[in-house]
């Protein structure tokens, strides 16, 4: 049995799933997503009697290749964002440029309260 589907939101987010299983019940398929500037991972798997299996393929940034947790990671990965800048940061343990936050206590206040 064949499923499948393969979706793009007005973002340009693609994200989409395949999936093959046989009469053993073992499945192979690939699932993944690429967003609207090109950032990309595709899992290919195959799940039968000896385990799942994956293998990775991606450029997010931060990736290496290799293997971790049993899983294979083909990265190529593209700069992130803002990589490399050199922008106008407090030196460390300055002071932060926001002024904090403050969580809010558990009463029994709000249109929720009994």
């Amino acid at each position: 049995m064949l499923r499948t589907y393969d979706n793009t939101d007005e973002y340009g987010t693609q994200l989409f799933h395949k999936e093959q299983g046989d009469a053993n019940n073992a499945k192979t398929g690939s699932y993944g997503y690429r967003d609207a500037n090109g950032l990309y991972r595709v899992v290919k798997y195959v799940a039968d009697e000896n385990g799942f299996r994956a293998t990775i393929d991606t450029n997010e940034p931060g990736t290496l290749p290799g293997a971790s947790a049993d899983a294979v990671f083909n990265a190529n990965p593209v700069a992130a964002p803002g990589a490399g800048h050199s922008g106008n940061y407090a030196a460390a343990g300055g002071q932060a440029a926001y002024g904090g936050y403050a969580a809010g206590g558990y009463g029994s206040s709000g249109p929720w309260a009994g």
